[in-house]
């Protein structure tokens, strides 16, 4: 009786890292190595030494920094509203890509789905624009009371208030761009008909 060996899934994906670690570690050589448990030590005692308070709040701070460099001092400038704009357009069309092929990839080819894609985004690029450009302002703000604050129950608090925050902004723009807009253009189209009729 003879077995065959085949590999599932899980298998690959583990032979793949640990071929890519290898080739890593031959990449870098001795010295690299060294260096890069130099810098793993250094980095296991900061983490040692730094309570969870201290931890969060510098991270709060370098993403503060981060939101700053990319969109940014002033939440309300043509920088941050033009960055804005920019990230909308590419998480919208992403966005709808990846639902698009979730629930039609098995029915249409890549291009279809490219186009369909870029034509449908179209319809909620608008609200896209809009949370991404509120979600900016609300994470600076917070992240910067984040920076400042000792506490992890306020540490926690502030996190939370950004994660809904952001829900929350963009349903508001959704509901605003999506749902109100179209409302009223429906609306406003229809008292002016009146007024042709008449």
């Amino acid at each position: 009786m003879t077995k065959t060996v085949t590999l599932d899934e899980l298998d690959l994906i583990v032979l793949l890292v640990v071929g890519a670690l290898t080739f890593t570690d031959f990449l870098i050589g001795p010295k690299g190595r060294q260096a890069l448990k130099e810098k793993v030590g250094y980095w296991w005692i900061y983490v040692a030494e730094t309570s969870f308070a201290g931890f969060a709040s510098h991270d709060a701070q370098k993403i503060q920094l981060f939101l700053r460099r990319m969109f940014g001092n002033r939440w309300f400038s043509w920088r941050c509203f033009g960055t804005s704009v920019i990230a909308g357009i590419v998480l919208t069309y992403l966005g709808t890509f990846a639902s698009f092929y979730m629930v039609f990839g098995a029915f249409y080819g890549w291009k279809d789905l490219v186009v369909k894609s870029v034509l449908f985004s179209g319809f909620s690029l608008p609200s896209g624009v809009l949370s991404v450009w509120l979600s900016v302002g609300l994470s600076d703000y917070v992240f910067g009371r984040m920076g400042r604050s000792v506490t992890p129950g306020r540490l926690i608090a502030y996190m939370c208030i950004d994660i809904l925050g952001m829900c929350a902004l963009t349903a508001l723009a959704l509901l605003i761009v999506d749902v109100a807009g179209p409302t009223l253009f429906v609306f406003l189209s229809d008292i002016f008909d009146s007024f042709k009729h008449e």
